[in-house]
């Protein structure tokens, strides 16, 4: 139990850093392969004990994981079956479509808007933490999502 709260701590103080930082630069994305939904198809979802999966973030609801954040109208929503198949979605909530953060950083890397290079390290904080308790496989700080 004393590790769930050291964790549920670190990332607390990793969000209060990050939202402090106000200049942020963009993450350069690397060409990665994507699958035919043009999906990074290297990202591999693991459902692993409920304590951890709940110190990231995840609620279970039905037959499924789910990690909804947003910042501003923008949100991000994490949803991992008991399967093990997962999607991860970035969407604009005043327009109801995805939000294309990571096409804008490639055309325009760190003349990007400054809410696309935002959602960009929030959600790889997010993948980072994921990754780092055994929930993701397969990406690295900068792949394509």
């Amino acid at each position: 139990m004393l590790l769930i709260q050291n964790v549920q701590f670190m990332l607390t103080f990793m969000e209060c850093v990050y939202f402090k930082e106000f200049h942020v630069r963009a993450f350069k994305i690397k060409e990665t392969e994507v699958n035919e939904k043009g999906r990074n198809k290297n990202l591999r979802f693991h459902v692993v004990n409920e304590y951890l999966m709940k110190s990231v973030g995840f609620n279970h609801t039905h037959n499924f994981w789910i990690l909804c954040d947003s910042m501003n109208t923008i949100s991000i929503n994490i949803k991992i079956t008991d399967d093990e198949i997962g999607t991860i979605d970035v969407l604009d909530d005043d327009f109801c479509q995805p939000y294309d953060f990571q096409q804008m950083i490639l055309e325009k890397g760190d003349n990007a808007p400054s809410s696309a290079i935002k959602i960009q390290h929030k959600l790889y904080t997010i993948l980072d933490s994921m990754k780092t308790f055994g929930i993701l496989e397969g990406w690295e700080w900068g792949d394509y999502i």
